[in-house]
């Protein structure tokens, strides 16, 4: 982990405070890997998943600018991860929302978010090529042997309009939006 002031694409800083033990409510600093630097903004990827949730409580056809992991993100993971200090540094974001690029299907609305998660593009323009790993609480929460996972939500849809993209061995087809995965959030922050 390196000081913000000086990170690179590629390091790893330290911003904000979360639970990232199973069972306990200590919050502990979120490592972020760095996806962008600009003079005056860094874009921000968790390393290790947060959480293990569904996209969505119900299985029915929904984009990104609706789901529930949406306003999960932008609510409750902001207002616990964050001080009031921090939050005063990070951007919301206007994100364009494109379709499934081998189905054609989702997409929707640009969407102003403070905390988000990556599109497909963006996933492949950042090269997450190589496994991450799960911080024990979202371990605990889902299904991963030893820790590893290939996996993480995008805000890409699926195949069908109730399936979200999957980093998961290049997984277009995605998974049902009901069913829990890896939350990686991204934040823009300024300098």
């Amino acid at each position: 982990v390196v000081p913000i002031e000086s990170a690179k694409p590629d390091q790893f800083v330290s911003f904000g405070k979360y639970p990232q033990e199973w069972k306990d409510s200590v919050l502990r600093p979120i490592i972020w890997r760095v996806l962008e630097r600009t003079e005056n903004e860094m874009l921000l990827s968790s390393r290790f998943p947060s959480e293990y949730l569904p996209m969505h409580a119900q299985r029915e056809s929904v984009i990104w600018e609706k789901t529930d992991l949406r306003k999960w993100l932008n609510e409750l993971f902001y207002d616990v991860a964050f001080s009031h200090n921090e939050k005063d540094r990070i951007v919301t974001v206007r994100n364009e929302n494109p379709p499934n690029p081998q189905y054609s299907v989702g997409g929707g609305t640009t969407t102003e978010d403070k905390v988000f998660l990556l599109s497909l593009d963006e996933l492949t323009a950042f090269g997450f090529v190589s496994k991450d790993t799960a911080t024990d609480h979202a371990t605990a929460s889902g299904t991963v042997g030893g820790g590893w996972l290939w996996s993480r939500w995008l805000r890409t849809n699926g195949k069908t309009a109730n399936r979200f993209a999957l980093r998961l061995l290049d997984n277009l087809d995605g998974e049902f939006c009901d069913k829990p995965n890896y939350v990686h959030a991204v934040i823009r922050i300024k300098l």
